[in-house]
């Protein structure tokens, strides 16, 4: 039996083959998963959809595990804070919505502690990364950082595991948008174009490359 690798995350994660934001744009390309699937000749199972927030992500990751055998590599790519989950749709918060980002925060952690937990009790291996902050590439939300302190979990993240925890650049982390900032110096090279900053199939490969070289770090 192949082993398998489970992914979980939103657009940056989903395979879709036309952009709605720049619709002449061809975007049947491999996505990370399947890249990193190759590289470790696995079975990619890929439940991310499209606007997902971090609950959904969460949840379609756990109910996969729960019912698939020989799973030998777990990820979570996670989404925006600024995302609410409710029953199977996800809607963004209003800007003026402040202590629901600040909740949003304290949800996130815990999503990815129980998570990072799961994971360790049925000796699964698993990373998990923020993809993104906000929207466009600079990640222009702003966010209050001293919340991430006050989550009660903050201090059981496995770092090793958590790629760029703490997240936040003012704090010494980064996002997976920060990694792809940092190797493409004109901000168009790894997107789709100008309107659409989802990574395009050089940025995937980048994305599919980062989880190998952590995952050959830790478990290799």
């Amino acid at each position: 039996m192949k082993k398998i690798l489970v992914v979980s995350g939103c657009s940056w994660t989903e395979h879709y083959t036309t952009s709605s934001i720049s619709p002449n744009v061809d975007c049947n390309f491999p996505r990370w998963p399947q890249v990193l699937a190759d590289k470790l000749n696995m079975e990619c199972i890929n439940v991310s959809r499209s606007g997902a927030g971090n609950e959904f992500i969460y949840n379609r990751m756990i109910d996969t595990l729960c019912t698939t055998k020989n799973v030998h590599l777990a990820i979570c790519l996670w989404s925006g804070f600024d995302r609410w989950d409710f029953y199977n749709s996800s809607f963004q918060l209003t800007p003026k919505f402040k202590d629901g980002k600040r909740e949003n925060i304290f949800k996130g952690v815990r999503l990815f502690h129980a998570f990072q937990n799961h994971c360790q009790l049925n000796k699964i291996p698993f990373l998990q990364m923020q993809g993104f902050m906000g929207r466009g590439i600079e990640n222009p939300l702003e966010w209050d950082i001293e919340a991430l302190f006050s989550c009660a979990q903050f201090d059981s993240i496995n770092d090793k595991n958590y790629i760029g925890w703490p997240i936040f650049k003012q704090l010494g982390g980064e996002t997976m948008n920060d990694k792809l900032n940092k190797k493409d110096s004109s901000k168009l090279e790894l997107r789709i174009s100008f309107e659409d900053t989802h990574p395009n199939n050089k940025g995937h490969e980048l994305m599919a490359e980062i989880f190998y070289d952590n995952y050959r770090s830790i478990y290799l």
